[in-house]
């Protein structure tokens, strides 16, 4: 008999009598791997969902349900004040920064993304001027891929080897 690398599972050999008893224990052992794979990545799936999160004062309140950085929150309304974030039902707390460690003290209405630091969450900007500066860098690099000539399109124009002047 010979076994899988990774799960262990039983292998018969083409002269082994097949073994009902090792059908079943290879089903149980797939069936419990595929429920803790399940499992893992549903628990990794759900801090990608935006949460509404408990306000207290001006600290966000939020639960982390995998071992990820990054969560995602829907302020219902506008914070003022020393922001904290909370992710142990507010046992403990980290200032919220923005990307250059200055202290977040207004947060609007709307979606927000914020990654864990060691000591505090850095604040992700996606705002609608960062999403129209995003739109408009695609525009142009998609208007300047379409009219800047290739080494292709310029043989292909038979302009090959034309000289301007």
């Amino acid at each position: 008999m010979k076994y899988t690398g990774n799960l262990k599972l039983k292998k018969p050999d083409l002269a082994d009598v097949v073994n009902v008893e090792d059908l079943n224990y290879n089903s149980d052992i797939i069936d419990q791997q595929i429920t803790r794979t399940k499992d893992e990545v549903n628990g990794q799936l759900a801090d990608y969902e935006y949460q509404t999160p408990q306000i207290v004062g001006s600290k966000i309140i939020l639960h982390k349900k995998g071992d990820t950085k990054r969560l995602f929150f829907k302020m219902p309304s506008e914070l003022n004040g020393t922001i904290s974030i909370s992710v142990d039902n507010g046992v403990t707390t980290k200032p919220l920064q923005d990307i250059d460690g200055n202290q977040i003290t207004k947060l609007k209405k709307g979606f927000m993304e914020v990654v864990a630091d060691a000591n505090f969450f850095i604040y992700v900007e996606t705002g609608e001027d960062f999403i129209q500066v995003e739109y408009q860098d695609f525009y142009n690099d998609l208007f300047l891929a379409r009219t800047t000539p290739t080494p292709l399109s310029v043989a292909k124009s038979g302009l090959a080897g034309a000289s301007v002047g």
